[in-house]
């Protein structure tokens, strides 16, 4: 499955590790704010981050990698 994580504040770095431990391709994440997103890589050891695109925009990311 194609996923998309919206919004990465405090529990997304569980919504990662267990998109990662179901198989899902993770192709995006998004947040308003992007130093969220930093952070969370931060927090992260299940994924590899500089293969999943960052967007600021939520409607660009779903029109640009269409998540399942």
């Amino acid at each position: 499955m194609k996923y998309a994580l919206v919004g990465c504040g405090r529990v997304s770095p569980s919504h990662i590790k267990a998109a990662v431990e179901n198989g899902f391709l993770i192709l995006a994440v998004w947040d308003i704010d992007e130093s969220h997103i930093d952070e969370m890589f931060d927090k992260s050891v299940f994924c590899d981050k500089d293969n999943i695109r960052r967007y600021s925009s939520y409607t660009e990311m779903y029109d640009a990698e269409k998540p399942e």
